[in-house]
């Protein structure tokens, strides 16, 4: 089977962040917060790297064996109940010089907000990302990457949490989210959905 999932590596982080901007190059949101400029992208390799580090955190990527030296297609962040808090509990949400400041300095404090509100008093794992280059759309990556976290989930008999922007809405109700919230901005133009699955036995 040419794609296939392993856990993320150091070796590995420059292409997850190429298919962190690709992925996200058509969101609203994420375009105007990440564009694709040198610092941004740094920022978010720094985030990728401490993730990596993170005992809680399952970095899983989706690899292409058909493809010379089997690149990075796709990946998610898969963060689990936390067993220890995060060592740097206060690093920014999102990098100073974004193409709108204003919006992200709303729309990512508010996000976590939520997140906290949604979260509690649940055995609940949140995934953060789960994004696939823009030329592997399509092809499975994103089930392989949503199977394996569920079967980490049915280990602890958690929820998931997740936020959504509108493409990815069919693919999640699949798995057995339903939205329990929303977040529009832009005067209308951007629904982030806030998505929940709850644990049945």
């Amino acid at each position: 089977m040419p794609l296939q999932l392993r856990r993320a590596l150091e070796a590995d982080i420059d292409q997850l962040t190429d298919v962190f901007f690709s992925g996200f190059r058509k969101d609203g949101v994420m375009a105007r917060c990440f564009p694709e400029k040198p610092t941004v992208r740094q920022f978010s390799i720094d985030g990728l790297r401490r993730d990596l580090h993170d005992r809680d955190v399952h970095l899983v990527a989706v690899v292409d064996t058909d493809i010379p030296d089997s690149p990075v297609i796709a990946y998610a962040n898969w963060v689990g109940p936390r067993t220890q808090p995060p060592t740097t509990p206060n690093l920014p949400l999102y990098p100073d010089d974004g193409d709108d400041r204003a919006l992200a300095a709303f729309y990512f404090p508010h996000l976590k907000e939520k997140r906290a509100q949604n979260m509690a008093g649940r055995t609940c794992w949140y995934l953060a990302a789960l994004v696939c280059h823009e030329d592997h759309q399509g092809r499975g990556a994103g089930g392989l990457l949503m199977r394996y976290g569920l079967e980490q989930v049915e280990k602890t008999q958690g929820d998931i949490y997740l936020e959504a922007s509108p493409p990815g809405v069919p693919v999640y109700k699949k798995f057995g989210f339903r939205e329990i919230d929303r977040v529009v901005v832009l005067d209308g133009e951007f629904t982030e959905l806030l998505m929940l699955r709850e644990y049945q036995a």
